[in-house]
C-alpha cells in the first residue's frame, strides 16, 4: 500500500511538473547553471597549474572549458530565465488554486 502512495505521489508531482511551465523554465536554468560552473570550476583548476608547460592543444582545450563553454551556458541560461513567466499576479492565482485544492482534500 505505500509503495502504490509513494507512485502515486511520484506520478502526480509529474503531472504537475507538465503542467507548470514556470517550473520546467525554473529547473532547466538550474541545471543549465549547475552545468556551467562545474564545467568551469572543474577546468579551472588545470587553468592556475603551469599552463606553459602543457602542449598548445591542451592549453586551447582548457581555455575553452574555462572560458569559452560557461560563457555559452550562461547565454543559455540567460535566454532560458527570459521566458520566466511568473508574475505577483499569477502567483496569488496559483496560491488560490492550491488552497482550494487543499480545501477539497
Amino acid at each position: 500500500m505505500k509503495q502504490k502512495l509513494k507512485m502515486l505521489k511520484f506520478q502526480i508531482c509529474g503531472q504537475n511538473f507538465m503542467r507548470n511551465r514556470p517550473l520546467r523554465v525554473v529547473a532547466l536554468f538550474f541545471i543549465t547553471s549547475f552545468a556551467m560552473m562545474s564545467v568551469g570550476n572543474a577546468a579551472g583548476a588545470y587553468f592556475m597549474n603551469n599552463m606553459e608547460t602543457l602542449p598548445d592543444l591542451a592549453q586551447e582545450g582548457i581555455r575553452w572549458l574555462v572560458c569559452v563553454i560557461p560563457a555559452l551556458l550562461l547565454v543559455l541560461a540567460m535566454f532560458i530565465i527570459s521566458k520566466y513567466e511568473l508574475s505577483d499576479e499569477k502567483i496569488e492565482q496559483i496560491n488560490k488554486e492550491i488552497e482550494e485544492c487543499n480545501l477539497k482534500d
